[in-house]
């Protein structure tokens, strides 16, 4: 839902339907560098998608974009830039434990994230993340 500015919010907006086809919707940042929300959705074979935003409420989405498959990663968590290079990022953790960063590349289709970077390992002993 849109902010109001005063802390409250607008009414909510129906973006369309078939999201119960996603087993994970994530959004947070501009994966595109348009200085717009993007948002991910990935189902249950992996397959991730991008859903461009467009700073437009009635249709705030463009049509979706498979980006990836993240297939082995029991959750994903799009937390903003994390190594400070100016694009957003995603950290994805495998069914191991392990932690990894997709460093995002700007790009606006195709493959989004550059070759992962391993972040350390022990991180299925939590069950809040992102």
């Amino acid at each position: 839902m849109a902010g109001k500015g005063d802390g409250g919010f607008q009414a909510p907006i129906l973006i369309g339907g078939g999201w119960g086809q996603y087993n994970m919707v994530r959004g947070h940042g501009d994966f595109t560098n348009d200085g717009k929300a993007d948002v991910l959705a990935r189902g249950s074979d992996g397959s991730t998608y991008l859903y461009k935003g467009t700073s437009n409420a009635a249709a705030p989405f463009e049509a979706r974009v498979k980006v990836a498959t993240f297939s082995g990663l029991d959750t994903l968590a799009t937390i903003g830039d994390v190594n400070s290079d100016g694009h957003a990022d995603l950290l994805g953790r495998d069914t191991a434990g392990k932690l990894w960063l997709y460093p995002g590349n700007g790009k606006s289709s195709g493959a989004i994230f550059a070759t992962r970077v391993a972040f350390g390992s022990g991180w299925n002993s939590y069950n809040l993340f992102g």
